[in-house]
C-alpha cells in the first residue's frame, strides 16, 4: 500500500480484497469478516399525499410486520405538508437480504407495493416513484454492516483490535453497535486515543 501514511475508508468486505501487506493472522480473519455482513435492501417511495397522516393518525415511527417488507417508515419530518418520502420495505431479516439484493429495482418495488397494500388498502395509487439500496450490490461497500456473531467476535475481530504494524482499523465493524454511526464513531476515537498515547510514548522517549 505505499509508504506514505493514509487512510483507506473501506469495509472489511473490500479491505480483504486489496494486495496489501498485512499481517498472514490479519489476512486470514479479513474473510472471515467480510462474511459477516449484511445484505440489506430498502425501498423508497414518493406519496402523493401524507395519508399516514390525514388518514390514520400516524406521525413518524415504524410498523413492523411479518411479511417481506418487514418494516414501513413514517418520516418525522415536514409534518402536515403535501407530500413525503415514505419507507416501503427494509429487507434483511429471516434471508431475505439475499434473495431481495439479487432481484431487479423493479421486482423489489413490485413486493413492496403488494405488502403495502395487503396493510393500507389504496396503497398502490397513494405512492409512486419507487427507488431501492441493495448494499450487496453497491461498489466498494458489498454489504450493509457487519455482524459478528460470538465465535467470530472471539477468533477474527479481536485479531483486527490492535494495530497490525501502522495499520489500524476502525469503523462500525470495530464496535460493539454495528450498524450504527455511533459505532463508527466511537471505533475512530478509540483508535485515535491509542495512536496519540503511541505518539506521546515515542516522544517521552526521546526527551
Amino acid at each position: 500500500m505505499g509508504r506514505r501514511p493514509r487512510d483507506r475508508d473501506r469495509p472489511l468486505t473490500v479491505v480483504g480484497a486489496i494486495d496489501t501487506d498485512f499481517s498472514p493472522q490479519v489476512k486470514a480473519v479479513l474473510d472471515v469478516g467480510a462474511r459477516s455482513y449484511q445484505h440489506a435492501v430498502k425501498v423508497a417511495f414518493e406519496a402523493k399525499r401524507r395519508w399516514w397522516e390525514q388518514d390514520y393518525g400516524i406521525y413518524g415511527g415504524i410498523s413492523w410486520t411479518t411479511r417481506d417488507i418487514t418494516q414501513m417508515w413514517y418520516p418525522s419530518a415536514g409534518i402536515h405538508g403535501r407530500k413525503g418520502i415514505l419507507l416501503g420495505a427494509y429487507f434483511w431479516l429471516g434471508g431475505r437480504g439475499p434473495i431481495f439484493s439479487a432481484m431487479t429495482p423493479e421486482q423489489r418495488a413490485a413486493v413492496a407495493l403488494a405488502d403495502g397494500e395487503a396493510l393500507f388498502p389504496g396503497y398502490r395509487d397513494l405512492v409512486h416513484r419507487p427507488v431501492s439500496v441493495a448494499w450487496k450490490n453497491v461498489p466498494f461497500q458489498s454489504g450493509a454492516w457487519s455482524a459478528w456473531d460470538e465465535d467470530t467476535r472471539r477468533d477474527a475481530y479481536s485479531v483486527l483490535l490492535p494495530p497490525d504494524g501502522p495499520y489500524w482499523f476502525a469503523g462500525e465493524h470495530m464496535s460493539h453497535l454495528n450498524s450504527w454511526q455511533e459505532g463508527a464513531i466511537r471505533a475512530t476515537h478509540h483508535v485515535l486515543e491509542r495512536i496519540q498515547e503511541r505518539v506521546s510514548a515515542q516522544r517521552t522517549g526521546r526527551d
